[in-house]
């Protein structure tokens, strides 16, 4: 068992990530730290651990994350692969659990619910789980709800059977790095995926830089082809569309109705799509909270 995690959030981060690895249950496993040395604190809080599992790959120059998460992949030496990243943390019998999870027939890919923490408190996503036999894209995207938590696949829950990474590198994508991977492993390669039902990592939501709309659109675009009708008008209202939660241009709001015709969108998905341009987020987000119809309906 490898462990790979990527060090680009500082000292304090990355140091809580790789206890929380090196204390899990499962007794043989390495755990690779990737990092560019441009850090000498991340230095010091990794060699401060003395654990002889514990390799730190230091790269001569600073990579995008896809290169430096390729990287570690080639210097693993376990038959899986779990990815962590270093904000977040696992529970300690995470990769024990995941692993007798996955009975017969065997996946190459096993996920897990997880803890979604932000500074509101703690929930546990998804609320419904990938059932094999379902698009991985339908899965994701044709949802029943305006909530986020109903359906996902989240970088630290993945562990992956080495093969399989290094068949199937991990994109260059400036978006939805993790959805861009799975959607090529399972639809176009015919990879399988589990989950366990049990949440076993913590991710913890910090305040980053949000991506672009452009970059919505130009991932939605290249990835129609593996996508569904249902999960394309659900990637438009529930990706797309809150990026214009401010603006409300007429010109976009046009121009969002013109997709959902083309690719047939039903009923819900119109009412999710005006429930999401009408009202702003916090209202959204109590909508949720106490009225379980505008989460799940």
């Amino acid at each position: 068992m490898s462990v790979v995690i990527l060090a680009r959030h500082g000292a304090a981060w990355v140091e809580q990530a790789v206890r929380s690895a090196l204390g899990q249950t499962l007794n043989e496993l390495e755990v690779i730290v990737v990092t560019d040395r441009a850090d000498p604190a991340v230095r010091g809080a990794l060699q401060a651990l003395r654990d002889v599992r514990l390799t730190v790959l230091d790269l001569a120059s600073p990579l995008p994350p896809e290169h430096a998460l390729n990287a570690g992949v080639q210097e693993a030496r376990g038959e899986w692969i779990a990815l962590l990243d270093d904000r977040d943390l696992w529970l300690p019998d995470k990769l024990a659990k995941q692993l007798a999870w996955n009975r017969t027939p065997y996946a190459d890919i096993i996920s897990s619910r997880l803890i979604h923490r932000t500074a509101r408190g703690d929930e546990v996503w998804p609320w419904r789980l990938y059932e094999g036999g379902t698009l991985l894209g339908d899965y994701l995207f044709d949802r029943k709800g305006l909530g986020a938590g109903e359906a996902i696949l989240q970088w630290s829950t993945l562990l992956i059977r080495r093969s399989v990474l290094l068949a199937h590198p991990w994109p260059a994508v400036p978006r939805y790095p993790e959805w861009d991977w799975l959607l090529e492993a399972v639809e176009v390669h015919g990879r399988s995926i589990t989950m366990h039902p049990d949440p076993l990592s913590v991710w913890r939501v910090s305040d980053t830089p949000s991506p672009s709309a452009e970059d919505s659109w130009t991932w939605l675009n290249t990835r129609r082809a593996v996508l569904s009708r249902g999960a394309q008008s659900g990637f438009l209202v529930l990706q797309i569309a809150p990026f214009y939660d401010v603006s409300h241009s007429a010109g976009t709001f046009w121009q969002l109705c013109r997709e959902l015709q083309q690719v047939k969108a039903g009923s819900r998905r119109w009412f999710q799509f005006l429930t999401m341009w009408v009202l702003p987020q916090e209202s959204r987000r109590r909508l949720r909270a106490h009225m379980p119809f505008f989460k799940m309906a």
